[in-house]
């Protein structure tokens, strides 16, 4: 089990050495064991995997740990359990992480410890969890075809963070916000309450979706925090519009199982550059990534 979760607490680690805030090795040890516990784990291999991550973290300057990140690490344990490993490739990742890390400073939420990981699967999907855990599979990676609309897609998930669509809909289905702190939590209290939220977190994910008007707004802001970084702020619609092309209705995650109608999207997103992005351009740098993805993936 330990070998089975090494991906997840290093990309645990390397969220918080990454980050433009860091956090002591006992509490990447504490989070990463709680995000274990609430995902199900046996709390003696849990505490096995908290201690590793704690190893690799070393010594670092003391940072706070909030509910939403604690709810967070359970949900990223979990859609990992669900949706597939992180893939081996390190330049892939770190990839990922510089552009994905770069977007989002550009956000409200500048300096916020965000983390981005690859999960080799072929759907083509993306996802967030609370306190900064992206995600974006192989397949969806395989579809792209510059830096500029991985930008766009990114920043569409970093909305969802930076807006608190996740943490809505947890308040909303159960009253979670008298959540004892995280070294509380951690400590065994309050588990059921948590574990709860973590469940809701992954079946909105994978089974229910965010509102309409969440995903929408995630796009007109993705497009924002792109733009702003200098990206070409079409690079969202470009991409949606090719998955279009390509795949129609069908499919699932990016496509329309959990969020509204490709064509829906299309026409809100290109209403809003002709409002609020009319005549801006940006970067693309279709070179750039296509030579990463033939490097780390063989495309």
């Amino acid at each position: 089990m330990i070998s089975r979760m090494l991906p997840f607490f290093l990309f645990l680690t390397g969220a918080v050495l990454l980050g433009a805030a860091s956090c002591t090795s006992t509490q990447v040890q504490d989070l990463t064991e709680f995000g274990m516990r609430v995902a199900g784990e046996d709390p003696e291999r849990a505490a096995q995997t908290g201690r590793a991550a704690g190893q690799v973290a070393g010594s670092l300057a003391p940072m706070p740990f909030e509910n939403e990140r604690a709810i967070g690490g359970g949900i990223a344990v979990q859609s990992l359990h669900q949706q597939g490993q992180l893939h081996p490739s390190e330049e892939l990742q770190e990839y990922v992480n510089l552009v994905g890390k770069a977007v989002a400073e550009n956000s409200p939420r500048a300096g916020f410890p965000f983390a981005f990981g690859v999960v080799d699967r072929e759907d083509v999907n993306a996802w967030a969890a609370p306190g900064g855990y992206v995600f974006v599979t192989t397949g969806l990676l395989r579809e792209m075809e510059d830096e500029a609309q991985l930008a766009g897609v990114l920043g569409h998930e970093i909305a969802h963070i930076t807006e608190g669509h996740m943490m809505s809909i947890i308040r909303r289905t159960q009253r979670v916000a008298g959540l004892t702190d995280i070294a509380e939590v951690a400590a065994g209290r309050d588990m059921s309450q948590v574990r709860n939220a973590v469940n809701i977190g992954t079946q909105t994910l994978f089974e229910r979706g965010f509102d309409q008007d969440m995903e929408y707004d995630a796009d007109r802001l993705g497009m924002e925090y792109a733009a702003l970084t200098g990206y070409d702020p079409q690079g969202l619609v470009r991409y949606l519009r090719a998955l279009r092309a390509r795949a129609g209705e069908r499919g699932g995650g990016w496509l329309t199982a959990t969020h509204p109608p490709l064509v829906r999207r299309i026409q809100r997103i290109e209403a809003a550059i002709q409002s609020d992005f009319a005549g801006i351009g940006g970067a693309v740098q279709e070179q750039r990534y296509q030579e990463v993805i033939r490097r780390t993936l063989g495309g």
